[in-house]
């Protein structure tokens, strides 16, 4: 007969006792769109998976479990950045802004944000111009029926009448 003890659900450990790889995996898994259950069912992994069998060569010294889990691990990053968007990044560019934003992070502890994307540009061998170009990518995109402008911003409070020509044009 089974112990009541182990009939009940076993809760997780608070989060402040988890490892630090712990926390960035959970913090990386909540940011993502896909699921456990939509990656497992996606054909790519079970693909990465054929493919790493093909393409395991026992004689360069690799597991094939360490060469499987490379490969699915390419396919679950290749899945998450092609469907986790509105608008899809291209994966090098996904995987050179997660850099930017890391070197941006430890260069803001240090300096001021100007010269902190000095820094991190000199470290990528980018201009600060590219720089700030990519770390727009993680901008959200606009929703279509945000206002852009308004009217009253363009003509005066006053008057809505357009201003007579003799009051612009002065004689020289």
């Amino acid at each position: 007969m089974a112990s009541s003890s182990s009939s009940k659900p076993r809760t997780p450990p608070p989060a402040s006792s988890w490892s630090s790889a712990s926390r960035r995996r959970s913090a990386n898994a909540t940011q993502l769109s896909m699921t456990v259950k939509n990656i497992s069912a996606s054909a790519s992994v079970s693909f990465a998976a054929e493919r790493a069998i093909q393409k395991w060569d026992f004689r360069k010294g690799f597991k094939l479990s360490t060469y499987a889990t490379w490969w699915v691990q390419q396919a679950i990053t290749r899945a998450t950045a092609d469907t986790s968007r509105t608008i899809r990044i291209p994966v090098h560019n996904v995987e050179e802004l997660k850099k930017a934003q890391s070197l941006k992070k430890d260069a803001e502890a240090h300096a001021d944000e100007s010269t902190a994307l000095a820094l991190v540009a000199n470290q990528l061998q980018m201009t600060v111009r590219d720089l700030t170009a990519l770390l727009k990518l993680d901008e959200p995109p606009l929703n279509i029926d945000r206002r852009v402008w308004s009217l009253s911003r363009v003509t005066s409070r006053k008057s809505h009448s357009v201003t007579p020509p003799s009051t612009i044009m002065t004689k020289e």
